[in-house]
Parts: C-alpha cells; structure tokens; sequence
C-alpha cells in the first residue's frame, strides 16, 4: 500500500475538515483541500478503495501530561475520557488523554461512508524528534493553516493559534530552543533554528506512517486479537507441561504442592500478627483480614480525600456550564485547586460562595482560552 489519504477534523466551531492524499512510495502530496463536512467525502468522491485512511487528531482536543501513580488527586468523574500510557519511567507515567466518545463517533462516521481509518495519531507528535547533533533543542515545530504545531518532546505537544504565538514564545525560557520547520517571525530568526520544508502534509504523512502510537479501533482490534491468541497458546503450553509433570510424579508434585501452600499460610500468618500486634494464632489470615477491614471506618474519620470529594463533586457536577480542566488535592492543608474553563459570563465568586460553609475559596488566576475563560481557584476545608 503506498497511497494514503490523511484527514485532519477542526472540532471547534464552524468545524472543517482538511484533507490530502499521500504517495508513500514517492513521497509526493498528490492533492489537498477543505469540506465542511464528513459526508462531503463521499459527495466529492474523494476516497478511493486502494487508499488506507489515515486520522491526525488534533493537538487541541488531547491533552499530554506526566503523572505519578500512586496519587490521591484523581476525581471519579472520567468516564468521557480514554487515558493511554506512552512512556514508564519509575513510578512516572507519560500519558496522552483524549475524549473516547468524541474520536469513536467520527471514525464511526467516515465508516459507514466507507472510508474505515487505519491510524489515528496526535497531528503534533507526527513532527520529528531533534536528532542527536541538534544539542539544546527541546523540540519542533511547524506552521499548519492558522495555528502552530509543536511538539515540546517525544511524548507531548500542544496547538497554538496564530494569534496566540507570541504569547507562547514570551513564556517559554531561554533554555526552551526549537527546530522550525516553518518560516519564523524575525525576532526569533537568531534564536530557534530553521530547517524548512517544501511540504507540511508530507512531514504529517511520513511521521503518521512511521509513529508506532495508533488510537484507531481497527488497531485496538488487532492487538487484542494477538493478545488472545497468545493467552491461549500460553494455557496449551501449561496444560503440556502439566500433564508431563503428572506423568512423571504425581506424588512428588502434590507433596511439594501442599509445602508451598503450607508455607505461604504461615507467611501470612506472620504478616497479619506484624499488622495487628498479636501473638495469637490464627487459622485464617485471609478471614481475619477481611474481618477487620469490614470492621473498621476509615472514611469520615480523618477527611482525607476520598471523604472531601464526596461533598465537593455533587457541587461541581450540577454546573453544567463548566468544564473541569484538573483537580488537585493537597492533603495536609485539606485543600483543592481546581482548574476550569467557562463562559465570560460565569460568575466565580458565586461558585466559590456556592460551597460554604465546608469550603472557603479564592481566585488564583483567570485568563482568556479561545471563546472562553480559564479559571484557577483554591477551595479549603472550614475547621469543624
């Protein structure tokens, strides 16, 4: 397969989508253009059967973020949200979060127009990787219609549009270089590097093809295809093995079985006296474990998160002309900072005033994000 059509959906109003087909053999951008909406694919007999379809979602509407697992600052209202782990270092996670629902219904869509998608893939991380000479550069990034593709390393990116660029180079550091693959404005001439391209789509193509990331269903389909050909290739190779072992000796393999079992229960037994502070023996750690968990209450006993959150998220849940960016939980302080987007409207001293008396609040911060606003507000527990 050497001819792909790459579709890039705008999922802001008025929403477009931006089209052009790839020859991956010469590496030529065959044609291009704009519709206004999906059916208009068929309309104007874009697609043809011998091309993969290919879906650069857009930077705007995925977040990238680094988190620490385990961490008490997660609310329980994400069942709109997929989260796919890119990288592991530690007990750190990269990872790439995305509206599951929103990205079905239009791979949905272009198959019942007969167009299936083979790939999707993040339109920013289908820009290049600094090489291995270019020492100091962070990242990359490159020019596309009326916004700016960056890619700030190997697992995150974010869109800024045109009006918003300078905006973006004033709070970045000194330290914070870029490979352009576009013409830069002249005052950053002398200080980001300039590598340009004859062709954005093919730099979007050639990364789409190569990047090993792809969030579409067909994929999801095939790996867990692989996957449960494998869990069963595993279970018939034990089955094999056991057998083989029965045959050799049974009696030896059963006393040795009733051994392990024997020491693993007094393992347990000497945890659970570890944990309780007894002496006593007992016949079933399991049992007895189970028996003091159901016994014991540990929510409503020190307000922990878990306890806060159940009276802060029906709160928060009812504003439905909000919408939550991130909750975080300092536990010492007993104190929530919560970042959301809303209308110019939206009065926030009431939202903050909606939460007494088990909340006082303030305004950190309030700034402008497209056709809304991004709000920042600190919620602590009032001493009871």
């Amino acid at each position: 397969m050497s001819e792909y059509l790459f579709i890039r959906p705008n999922l802001s109003l008025p929403r477009n989508y931006e089209w052009f087909a790839y020859d991956d053999a010469s590496g030529n951008v065959l044609s291009s253009g704009h519709v206004s909406s999906i059916e208009d694919f068929a309309r104007n007999s874009i697609a043809s059967p011998e091309r993969m379809i290919a879906l650069l979602y857009p930077a705007s509407a995925v977040k990238f973020t680094t988190i620490t697992y385990p961490e008490d600052d997660f609310i329980d209202d994400i069942e709109d949200y997929s989260v796919r782990v890119l990288n592991k270092q530690g007990t750190n996670y990269d990872v790439l979060i995305y509206k599951h629902n929103e990205l079905i219904n239009i791979e949905k869509a272009l198959y019942m127009l007969g167009f299936p998608v083979d790939i999707i893939v993040p339109d920013v991380l289908t820009l290049p990787l600094p090489g291995k000479n270019d020492e100091g550069i962070t990242g990359c990034m490159m020019r596309l219609g009326n916004s700016w593709l960056i890619r700030d390393s190997k697992n995150s990116g974010k869109e800024v549009p045109n009006e918003w660029f300078d905006l973006f180079v004033a709070g970045e550091a000194d330290n914070h270089k870029y490979i352009s693959l576009s013409e830069l404005p002249d005052n950053l001439q002398d200080k980001w590097k300039e590598e340009l391209v004859e062709s954005p789509y093919a730099v979007l193509a050639e990364g789409a093809i190569k990047n090993r990331l792809n969030l579409s269903t067909k994929q999801r389909k095939i790996n867990y295809h692989i996957k449960f050909i494998r869990s069963w290739s595993k279970v018939a190779v034990m089955i094999i093995l056991m057998l083989i072992l029965w045959f050799m000796n049974i009696s030896y393999k059963t006393k040795a079985i009733t051994q392990e079992a024997s020491d693993y229960r007094n393992q347990q037994r000497t945890l659970l006296s570890q944990i309780i502070n007894t002496q006593n023996r007992v016949d079933d750690p399991v049992a007895k474990m189970r028996e003091i968990v159901e016994n014991s209450s540990p929510i409503g006993t020190d307000e922990g998160f878990v306890d806060l959150a159940k009276i802060i998220t029906p709160y928060i849940s009812s504003k439905r002309d909000i919408e939550i960016v991130s909750l975080k939980f300092e536990r010492v302080r007993k104190q929530f900072t919560i970042q959301f987007l809303a209308n110019e409207s939206f009065d926030t001293d009431k939202f903050i005033s909606g939460l007494s008396p088990d909340f006082t609040g303030s305004i950190i911060d309030t700034k402008p994000s497209r056709d809304r606003k991004l709000s920042t507000v600190q919620l602590r527990r009032t001493k009871q």
